[in-house]
């Protein structure tokens, strides 16, 4: 998992190991098919972090999902954060913009 982190390697390498907490001692009532989803979403190396497709599928939400009704884009999404370059001012600039888009909805 480390590897997949480039130059960041060394830097988690140096700190301190811990052995990680399930999600079900932290949340003992969850559905068990919601903690087996967080925990392949919340993958450190994303490489083993599940799809969007592969979220959607997950027996989670066999339920409720109603796959007629989605729409998948024809390219991927870009952010503003993905576009380019961002130096400090600007980035908290998108970041103020993307939450003042969000507020009061």
């Amino acid at each position: 998992d480390v590897s997949s982190i480039g130059k960041a390697k060394e830097y988690i390498r140096s700190l301190k190991k811990y052995e990680g907490t399930s999600f079900s001692s932290i949340y003992p009532a969850a559905d068990p098919a919601a903690l087996d989803l967080l925990g392949r979403m919340l993958h450190f190396n994303p490489e083993k972090r599940c799809s969007a497709k592969e979220a959607l599928e997950h027996t989670f939400f066999e339920s409720i999902r109603q796959p007629e009704l989605e729409v998948k884009s024809k390219e991927p999404l870009l952010l503003c954060l993905e576009a380019t370059k961002l130096d400090l001012d600007t980035l908290k600039r998108c970041t103020y913009d993307e939450v003042l888009h969000y507020v009061g909805k």
